[in-house]
């Protein structure tokens, strides 16, 4: 395990949800998964879910894998400090706007994001992100579009 994952206790709920997307789009899904609570709810959109460290590591282990990729751009990120629960510390709510960039082989599918996190002690507790299914139509058949014509590929904006 790397320092950085050691000392998540110390960052701040933003560091943690910037920490996690950064991780997943240099490709390392350990730290990513050092920042997940055990019961660790993510959502995805109306597309899937999953619950429990396990299965979201072993979605993220695929989406970051070694013919797919993952960036992103984040426009915005707000947070909503939390109050005590009495049951294991406060719960603070970060909010990110954000542009992912998901590469599939030669198909690249850019869109845009509003992510929730909840944080509690340094872990992700739970994770929703939302986004216009119009734009998702869109976004992947500009995706397919660029596979053949490269032109036509999606670029992230500039971090």
């Amino acid at each position: 395990m790397s320092v950085s994952a050691h000392h998540c206790l110390l960052w701040s709920a933003e560091d943690v949800a910037v920490r996690f997307l950064e991780s997943l789009a240099v490709g390392d899904a350990e730290i990513a998964e050092h920042l997940l609570a055990p019961e660790v709810d993510y959502r995805c959109g109306v597309l899937w879910s999953r619950h429990g460290r396990t299965d979201v590591t072993r979605m993220l282990n695929r989406m970051v894998g070694a013919s797919r990729g993952f960036d992103v751009a984040i426009a915005s990120i707000d947070l909503e400090p939390g109050s005590n629960t009495g049951d294991g510390g406060a719960i603070d709510v970060v909010r990110t706007v954000r542009t992912d960039h998901v590469v599939f082989g030669r198909v690249r599918v850019q869109l845009s994001v509003r992510g929730r996190a909840e944080i509690r002690a340094g872990k992700i507790i739970a994770w929703h992100d939302d986004f216009d299914r119009w734009h998702l139509s869109t976004a992947m058949l500009r995706g397919i579009c660029g596979a053949v014509v490269p032109s036509m590929r999606p670029h992230l904006p500039p971090h």
